[in-house]
């Protein structure tokens, strides 16, 4: 019996004494910590988060030009019974007014990827999107950098927070070739009398 008790005093011994030489790292990892009750924001390469696009561009342009010019001869002729007078008068106007006008809307959702960090901790997204409906394709192209902060609780940001944001949305099918201009029309155009 004491022979246990020694041997079960030294293992306890050598259990304590090599706690204190026992090096424990923390399973905590301050950069990668995400809290089970946090909202999921996009934060790392990989992750994805859903641009609102709502935009809205409009430009107008108005110029006009006008100038006036006139030119005029009189001569008169009296003798002691008539008098006669004679003019000649010329005169040339122009004017123009021209207006140029664009107006564009778009508004979707799209989902994108952060496919990189730059050194300043700005997250660089992309993302595309392709729909056809009745035969035509339409595509949405997103691409921009943005800020951890500006990504909103639900994961989502709006297009007006992307800096260095590149929108494309275009369209390939009957609609779109309706509305390209035929060749006569473009040879017309460059000939100058279109």
């Amino acid at each position: 019996m004491k022979k246990y008790r020694s041997v079960t005093t030294c293992w306890l011994l050598y259990l304590f004494a090599g706690l204190g030489l026992v090096n424990g790292e923390s399973l905590y990892s301050e950069e990668a910590y995400q809290s089970l009750v946090s909202d999921r924001k996009a934060y790392k390469v990989g992750d994805l988060l859903t641009v609102l696009v709502i935009e809205t561009a409009r430009a107008e342009s108005r110029a006009g030009t006008g100038s006036e010019k006139n030119t005029g001869i009189r001569a008169s002729a009296m003798d002691s019974i008539s008098s006669h007078e004679a003019g000649l008068a010329l005169g040339v106007a122009s004017g123009g007014d021209a207006v140029t006008s664009r107006h564009g809307f778009i508004s979707a959702q799209l989902a994108v990827r952060v496919i990189s960090i730059d050194e300043s901790g700005l997250l660089n997204v992309s993302g595309e999107q392709s729909i056809v409906i009745n035969g035509e394709e339409q595509k949405i192209v997103i691409s921009g950098s943005l800020r951890k902060e500006d990504v909103n609780k639900d994961n989502t940001i709006i297009s007006s927070r992307l800096t260095n944001a590149h929108i494309e949305f275009s369209g390939d099918g009957v609609v779109n070739d309706a509305q390209d201009t035929s060749i006569f029309y473009k040879i017309l155009q460059w000939l100058g009398i279109s």
